[in-house]
């Protein structure tokens, strides 16, 4: 049972400080963001999310007596990050607005496209702007949530890191400064984070309204099930190739990267996910080739032309001799941290 965390700050105000007093965060980080800047409409759908994770999907939690909070943070120069921390009474979970445009863009991006629709059992095209705006919405509050259950995973699973530990997602550029622990450290937060997501999707509250969404809640259990997963791995999917294909391809020194190539990482999800199904007792078609294959298919379309060949360059390197020992190595990391008494899928 969680314990009540006294507090006599606000977390906003303890966040804030943190922030002013460059206690471990970039330069660029400007302090907590302000939504009063934004349009009310969409001023109030971010609280409302921010709200959700604060007092739905975090609270029952703490970490060591600190309760988890999430929030919004103002930076320069349009920097996309997502960070974890400890400070005072609070575990923060904290996301850059950069990366929440990116992820209302995306979100906006799958729900036009064709294949992602079909895919969603909606076979037709979006006319009505309400139509198309609950769509977007649910997906974005899954990529957002997928974002924010990594970061979590990286303070409950008790992660080590170095300097003021503070978990980042998107490293400064300049010379790879990882290793294969630090990669496989960033796959359990993948699959864990993708576990509750499924939990939430396919088990918890957030089914309802999703099927509402997508006009399936007269749906029989089981085509509701495929459905949800299917909604899961466009989600996951399309965050990694979106994202993560921005990341600095370090091929030559697979062991020194603090994250594990996108291509990897999608691997790893896709494993967490088909051991949620076995243990759920749910098989799908999703995870045969030809379902694979219509789900890379949908969310290839969400990769810039420009960044196609950055991730044929990573799909080679890891075929090559040298990228399947790494894969080997990687696999033996990450087991070893799943082994943890922290760590429970």
């Amino acid at each position: 049972m969680a314990t009540t965390i006294p507090s006599v700050e606000r977390p906003e105000d303890v966040l804030d400080n943190f922030i002013k007093n460059g206690l471990g965060l970039p330069a660029y980080v400007v302090g907590v963001f302000d939504l009063d800047k934004l349009e009310p409409k969409r001023a109030a759908f971010l609280a409302s999310f921010k709200d959700v994770m604060n007092d739905e999907a975090l609270r029952p939690q703490d970490l060591d007596g600190r309760r988890f909070h999430f929030d919004y943070l103002e930076v320069r120069n349009g920097k996309s990050n997502a960070f974890a921390f400890t400070e005072g009474n609070y575990a923060f979970i904290v996301v850059t607005m950069p990366l929440v445009d990116s992820c209302g863009d995306l979100s906006l991006r799958l729900c036009r496209s064709p294949i992602v629709r079909q895919i969603l059992g909606l076979h037709h095209e979006a006319h009505e702007a309400e139509e198309v705006g609950e769509l977007q919405r649910l997906l974005f509050i899954n990529l957002l949530s997928l974002l924010g259950l990594h970061e979590y995973t990286h303070l409950v699973h008790k992660h080590s890191g170095t300097g003021a530990m503070v978990w980042n997602e998107f490293s400064p550029s300049g010379p790879p400064k990882g290793s294969l622990h630090a990669q496989a450290q960033e796959l359990d937060a993948d699959g864990y984070a993708g576990y509750l997501l499924l939990q939430g999707l396919l088990r918890g509250s957030p089914r309802h309204n999703a099927l509402a969404t997508l006009k399936q809640r007269e749906s029989s259990p089981s085509d509701a099930d495929q459905l949800l997963l299917a909604l899961f791995f466009v989600t996951a999917l399309s965050l990694f190739c979106e994202f993560w294909s921005l990341r600095k391809v370090h091929t030559s020194s697979f062991y020194d990267d603090d994250h594990p190539l996108p291509p990897v990482r999608i691997k790893y999800i896709l494993e967490v996910a088909k051991m949620w199904c076995d243990q759920n007792g749910l098989d799908s078609p999703w995870f045969t080739p030809a379902g694979s294959q219509e789900l890379f298919r949908a969310v290839a379309g969400m990769i810039e032309p420009s960044r196609k060949g950055t991730w044929d360059v990573q799909m080679a390197a890891l075929a090559s001799p040298a990228g399947v020992a790494y894969d080997g190595e990687l696999f033996k990391a990450f087991e070893a941290v799943r082994q943890k008494p922290d760590v429970a899928f």
